[in-house]
């Protein structure tokens, strides 16, 4: 099954007609508006990296259109009447769900409309449904830890690598420095898996065996 992610891209003119050409380009990616904004949509096929695929697109589409900068993962925001609708029940059900405490309903994103309307991630309400109420969509969405991975590396949070790396450094010269009063050496575990991920998300070649 082909997983789909919309990523946000503001400032990519999609009535700028000299742009045609290198939109075409892309063979697994399609380009919309809606809602105002501005989307490119990946198709990832089965057996490929979500998170991989999609920093792959929004690279390639930055190359070819420098303005073009994706700048997250679109939330596609639900309120309690959408819920309902997609899901086939009434929205008072829907509003039973949010109140039920025995299966927490998953944090709302937002409140629009002056703050009297409610919104949630379509991502994380439908991940509930299948846990909590055995429904399934039959939407192959992307998981949350990738939609998480996809936009911190499109905002460029610093790695949690360089984070563990520096911490390491840090704990282990000042207990160098409390034990012998001299720096150790400083030698780290490297989670390999999490090592090839932050390698993908700043765009670097990652052979098979790393």
């Amino acid at each position: 099954m082909t997983t789909v992610v919309r990523v946000q891209v503001p400032d990519l003119n999609l009535n700028d007609d000299t742009l045609d050409d290198r939109l075409a380009e892309f063979d697994n990616a399609t380009f919309s508006e809606v809602d105002g904004l501005t989307l490119i949509t990946v198709y990832v096929e089965d057996g490929w990296s979500v998170v991989d695929t999609v920093l792959e697109a929004t690279r390639k589409l930055a190359t070819k259109i420098p303005a073009a900068i994706a700048k997250r993962v679109h939330p596609d925001l639900v309120t309690t009447s959408d819920i309902a609708q997609r899901v086939g029940v009434s929205r008072e059900a829907v509003r039973k769900w949010v109140k039920d405490s025995r299966k927490p309903f998953p944090a709302q994103f937002d409140n629009i409309t002056a703050g009297h309307q409610r919104v949630w991630r379509w991502a994380e309400v439908a991940e509930w449904l299948l846990k909590a109420k055995s429904i399934d969509m039959d939407e192959d969405l992307p998981s949350l830890a990738d939609i998480a991975h996809i936009d911190a590396c499109l905002n460029k949070v610093p790695d949690m690598l360089s984070q563990a790396w520096a911490m390491t450094q840090t704990e282990e010269i000042a207990f160098s420095f409390a034990a012998t009063g001299r720096r150790a050496s400083i030698s780290p575990v490297i989670d390999i898996e999490l090592y090839r991920q932050q390698r993908v998300c700043r765009g670097e070649e990652v052979s098979s065996a790393v």
